[in-house]
């Protein structure tokens, strides 16, 4: 039997991505696109070409779309809310942070973000009573209006399953009772999207199966999607100050065809 029909669709993609490269050691393929290597350097060369791949085949074209739907958001006064679990509630708090204070603008109305998993309290209390599953959704209930934005971080966008049952699905029903009522949901997953395209109107996927490489890349267009905010809000500043100048100009030159008129009704 052919060995490499034994190993996951995962790690036959690595296996075949990685094929044209020489290393030094044995490399072997189990369960992710990630081989397991027998010296470190074998490792960071295979980690750093998963990245390569990345930067090459991710869609900037949703990026770019979620990069609106925040400006728009922005300019509407709506809020965001940002959650995740496990090693994407660390992401999804340092994003909140980031969509609350790195796009600050001085003399601009602010944009508004929270970080759902962040109040120890009040997710044990939803656990405790009503169950893990309700920990984004129950939140979302007492904060949520039409507008608002739902930012999502998973792995897997909530798709797969483990010892607690399916994994993330506090996710999918907060996202739920966000589309339910007028809200926007933005997920940011690896794998394909998972569950996130059902619920989401733009779902950004890390294009490579590789857990290493999509919770790093989470990071990375977190940061993309900040900066580039940041400045389309600054640039707003110089176009509403634009506006304000051509309202000035308009306005002096109707004055002064009024004052050109009355002179010549009064001749």
């Amino acid at each position: 039997m052919d060995p490499i029909a034994e190993l996951s669709e995962k790690a036959k993609k690595g296996k075949e991505q990685l094929s044209n490269m020489t290393f030094k050691g044995p490399v072997w393929f189990d369960t992710e696109w990630l081989p397991v290597t027998e010296t470190t350097p074998d490792f960071l060369q295979a980690y750093w070409e998963g990245c390569k791949l990345i930067i090459d085949q991710i869609d900037n074209q949703v990026i770019e779309d979620v990069v609106n739907e925040l400006f728009h958001a922005w300019k509407r006064g709506n809020t965001v809310f940002v959650f995740g679990n496990g090693g994407s509630a660390g992401n999804a708090s340092h994003f909140a942070a980031d969509l609350a204070k790195t796009t600050m603008v001085p003399g601009k109305n602010r944009l508004r973000a929270f970080c759902l998993n962040e109040n120890v309290s009040m997710i044990t209390a939803w656990t405790n009573d009503e169950g893990w599953g309700s920990v984004y959704e129950g939140q979302l209930q007492g904060y949520h209006q039409p507008g608002d934005v739902c930012i999502a971080l998973s792995v897997h966008g909530g798709s797969m399953g483990g010892n607690a049952g399916s994994w993330s699905q506090n996710l999918m029903r907060g996202l739920q009772f966000a589309k339910d009522n007028g809200g926007i949901n933005i997920g940011i997953a690896g794998f394909k999207g998972g569950a996130f395209p059902q619920v989401c109107k733009h779902t950004i996927v890390i294009p490579l199966d590789s857990t290493a490489h999509i919770e790093a890349f989470h990071m990375v267009v977190h940061h993309a999607i900040i900066f580039r905010l940041h400045q389309l809000i600054k640039r707003d500043d110089r176009m509403e100050a634009k506006y304000e100048r051509l309202l000035s100009k308009v306005g002096a030159t109707l004055q002064d065809v009024t004052m050109t008129l009355q002179e010549i009704n009064g001749r």
